[in-house]
């Protein structure tokens, strides 16, 4: 899940008293199964979503770390 923008004013530094504008902030990540290619469908309970997230990514990803072989997103309100 994430949070699309988020505005923090930023109290100290040289900075102090100016807005700090973020973009696509991940609040947590979770993993929801093994994808074996046929149609599946996986399920996350409203109640383990950040309160936060204003979206949610989803990510197929070969098995380790490597390549990214679909995605999509979904705002969640």
């Amino acid at each position: 899940m994430y949070r699309r923008k988020a505005v923090s004013s930023i109290g100290r530094g040289e900075n102090a008293g100016r807005m700090l504008e973020e973009f696509n902030i991940v609040r947590s990540i979770q993993y929801l199964g093994h994808w074996k290619g046929d149609s599946a469908s996986f399920r996350v309970p409203v109640a383990t979503l950040a309160p936060d997230a204003t979206d949610v990514a989803v990510l197929v990803q070969l098995t380790g770390q490597h390549q990214i072989i679909g995605a999509a997103t979904r705002t969640l309100r």
